[in-house]
């Protein structure tokens, strides 16, 4: 799939979101230790499936931060 520019869209504003959007999901996948800790001591009828879906979770933060890291290192070489 290309993608097709936006009109009136600069460089740098589409670079400031994109920044942002990293933000936001590095925000995200910072909080999921807490979420998972949260669902842990929910009642028993929530418990048991998230007990068993932790560690995937863990991962899919795991995973984000690192596209995050790549994404940013490929901006900052990019943008010189």
């Amino acid at each position: 799939p290309s993608v097709t520019p936006q009109p009136n869209t600069s460089s740098k504003q589409a670079s400031f979101n994109l920044m942002k959007t990293l933000g936001e999901t590095e925000s995200i996948a910072d909080s999921f230790p807490a979420l998972l800790d949260e669902a842990i001591n929910e009642p028993n009828f929530w418990k048991r499936p998230f007990v068993q879906v932790k560690d995937r979770y863990n991962d899919v933060a795991k995973s984000l931060r690192r596209i995050s890291a790549n994404i940013r290192f490929v901006h900052r070489c990019t943008t010189i």
